[in-house]
């Protein structure tokens, strides 16, 4: 099914089937730190031993089988077992012939998950350019205002003190970098949920697509 998201041309395939051969296992990854030595007094020394921290990951695969015999394979912690009936829509913008999970649903609990970071990056990207261009412009005005309204301190023989202009200049401009960073990934994020809404809304309405995923 070929659908429009966020002004580009996406489309969607998927199966629909029954949930078969889930398997669940654990990982642990085990970090440490290196150990230090600390000199308390004259000749008398303290070592911290090395700290060690572990943490452990779920791990599940499992397969869905369509009433004709296609299968799928699917990774990731999603709350299914075997018997049950799921479906997995994966798309991409057209003209790229491979897709990614973009939507899974367990039809006999009416749970669903989405994958955002199965989304193209012109998607995540939309509207990005705008907002650094601001940004940019931003950080000119600011830096030009400090120039013409700084009053910057003379040496003895006249010559300017320079960082009384430079050093508040690389303070704005590091400053609005770091804003514009946490807006860029707040505009990402809203671009993900808004293409993202759009896609199982047009899922919900088409009742007879997720039925032809069974084929």
């Amino acid at each position: 099914m070929d659908i429009e998201v966020m002004g580009q041309k996406y489309w969607l395939y998927g199966i629909r089937g029954t949930v078969k051969d889930v398997q669940k296992w654990s990982s642990t990854s085990v970090q440490s730190s290196s150990g230090s030595l600390q000199r308390v007094a004259d000749g008398v020394y303290h070592m911290n031993a090395p700290q060690i921290s572990s943490t452990t990951n779920q791990h599940q695969e499992f397969w869905i089988v369509s009433a004709s015999g296609r299968e799928w394979k699917v990774a990731g912690n999603y709350d299914v077992r075997a018997g049950q009936t799921a479906f997995v829509i994966w798309g991409n913008i057209k003209g790229n012939n491979s897709g990614y999970n973009l939507v899974i649903k367990n039809d006999t609990t009416g749970s669903t998950w989405t994958n955002a970071d199965s989304l193209h990056g012109k998607i995540n990207r939309s509207g990005t350019g705008n907002l650094t261009f601001r940004y940019l412009i931003v950080m000119v005005i600011g830096v030009l205002f400090i120039t013409t309204t700084s009053h910057p301190r003379y040496y003895h023989d006249g010559a300017m003190y320079v960082g009384d202009i430079v050093v508040p200049c690389i303070m704005w401009i590091l400053f609005m970098m770091v804003i514009g960073f946490f807006h860029l990934v707040r505009k990402i994020r809203e671009n993900q949920k808004k293409a993202l809404s759009e896609i199982l809304n047009v899922i919900d309405k088409n009742p007879q697509f997720v039925k032809s995923l069974e084929a």
